[in-house]
């Protein structure tokens, strides 16, 4: 219920934001004068976080994620992509090209 409010309600100010006003949108013209203060706040807060030392344990995370993802992905990789597609062209006879080509000329029409 929580999500489903939140969306709709996500929807609705973002299509008042997104409202045309003299060739720009209301978002636009909004951080126009917010810009100065938002990378102010930004920048106070990286440079809390990094005097907290969450920062290095966020790079250390994805670190270590994209590293066990990478296993994964070499576990699972047993045929490489040229071998797969080269049995599969070998395996239609000139026939079942053709009956294909006519499906998906029907299908993209």
């Amino acid at each position: 219920m929580f999500l489903m409010k939140f969306s709709v309600y996500f929807i609705i100010s973002y299509l008042i934001l997104a409202f045309p006003v003299n060739n720009d949108t209301i978002f636009d013209r909004m951080h126009e004068h917010t810009a100065p203060i938002t990378t102010k706040v930004y920048s106070y807060l990286s440079l809390q976080l990094n005097k907290l030392g969450i920062n290095k344990e966020i790079k250390i995370i994805k670190q270590k994620s994209t590293s066990y993802s990478d296993k994964l992905i070499s576990k699972f990789s047993g045929v490489s992509k040229q071998e797969k597609l080269s049995t599969k062209q070998d395996s239609y006879t000139n026939h079942e090209k053709n009956l294909l080509k006519q499906i998906t000329k029907r299908t993209y029409k």
